[in-house]
């Protein structure tokens, strides 16, 4: 019997010791409560809430100092460091040692009050402004009161009290690796007076809300003759630019999440098809219609993938059905024009080619919320849609 006492216990020792010594589960945070932020410029202070135990740093950031017999961290981050760190120190229990890591994000100082417009030329308001159909404004922007999607739902918000400024650093023709690679103007210069990409003006500002319309453009679809042959659908090419569009926003909620404090609201896109739409040879009417639907949808899961992983920091508004019923018109000017055909649209400094299959095929009467221009941007009408359920999607 008590030999059978010492084996179990022995037993019960290794396999705590096992417990101890082992890896946690893929994903699995070893000490969740312990996860700090540290802030650009301010001295950081860093010590294990572990008592009676032997604690030594096992790796810390290269410009961390650790002292060991005081098992304290000390970090002065810069900001080269914005972003996400980790500290792993070890803990010798006598009979066993574990080793835990604790996430530390550096963020910018908070600019409380901002919001931010990132994004594509949904984001920049392009059309709501007759210059931008001139080249007057490289970006396509109208950040004025009343003007994009993004600028109104600020307006509300600061009549509300719960905003106080607005940037706008969302560009026309944006694709997802524009957004870290393309220097852009618009955001604080208290933050920098260089230009940056729309994605380090987040970082350095620290805002309290970005708000983000990005990924069409990534599909080339302005011009979606090249993804029919003899008027058939090829999805598969539709579905291999939406996963690499996938792919860029998966970096840019990563890199928001981690290297700021922001809550990141990122729509999906709508369609502007009329159901009685000029189309393409072998594929008019409701057939060019159908397909736009499910290149949408494509579009609206990939986004809700790419966000799915941080629930409590970015929130997806669906904006796909917004828009319908208030599809695009006939267009203004000449078919020609939106075709890509012709000289002036071939002056124009804003690419027309392939807008015209997205426009209502006749002069049905229509009360559209699309731009007249170009048959594939929100009037002012589709931007208040926008902000509406934006605003919406914020009460909640």
């Amino acid at each position: 019997m008590k030999l059978g006492s010492t084996r179990l216990l022995l037993t019960v020792l290794m396999l705590v010791g096992g417990l101890l010594v082992a890896p946690p589960p893929a994903g699995a945070s070893i000490f969740g409560e312990d996860d700090q932020i540290a802030t650009v410029g301010e001295l950081f202070v860093f010590r294990p809430s572990v008592t009676g135990a032997e604690i030594s740093f096992v790796s810390i950031p290269d410009t961390a100092l650790a002292y060991d017999d005081s098992k304290i961290l000390f970090w002065r981050p810069t900001a080269n460091d914005i972003g996400r760190h980790e500290v792993v120190y070890e803990i010798d229990l006598g009979y066993a040692t574990a080793r835990r890591a604790v996430q530390i994000d550096v963020h910018s100082p908070r600019s409380v009050g901002l919001v931010l417009a990132m994004g594509d030329s949904i984001a920049s308001g392009q059309g709501l402004e007759r210059g931008d159909y001139f080249g007057f404004d490289s970006c396509n922007r109208d950040s004025s009161p009343g003007g994009a999607w993004t600028r109104r739902v600020f307006d509300q918000l600061l009549l509300d009290g719960d905003a106080t400024s607005f940037r706008m650093v969302a560009c026309g023709g944006a694709r997802t690796f524009n957004l870290w690679q393309d220097p852009v103007s618009g955001g604080p210069r208290d933050r920098s007076a260089e230009d940056l990409s729309q994605l380090d003006w987040a970082l350095v500002s620290n805002p309290d809300l970005v708000l983000v319309t990005v990924g069409a453009n990534d599909l080339n679809f302005d011009d979606p003759s090249e993804f029919f042959t003899g008027g058939q659908f090829d999805r598969e090419l539709a579905a291999e630019r939406i996963a690499r569009m996938q792919d860029g926003i998966d970096r840019l909620l990563k890199e928001m999440v981690e290297g700021s404090a922001a809550q990141v609201v990122i729509t999906t896109v709508h369609n502007p098809t009329s159901e009685i739409a000029h189309g393409l040879a072998g594929c008019r009417g409701r057939c060019f219609y159908d397909v736009t639907v499910d290149v949408v949808e494509m579009v609206r899961t990939a986004i809700l993938e790419a966000a799915a992983p941080y629930p409590d920091r970015v929130l997806v508004v669906d904006v796909s059905s917004v828009l319908d019923g208030h599809a695009a018109p006939n267009g203004r000017g000449p078919d020609s024009l939106r075709a890509g055909s012709g000289w002036l649209s071939r002056l124009l400094p804003i690419p027309t080619r392939g807008v015209q299959p997205y426009c209502q095929k006749g002069h049905a009467v229509l009360d559209t919320w699309v731009n007249a221009a170009d048959c594939v941007h929100p009037n002012g009408q589709g931007h208040q849609a926008y902000a509406n359920a934006v605003l919406s999607a914020l009460a909640d």
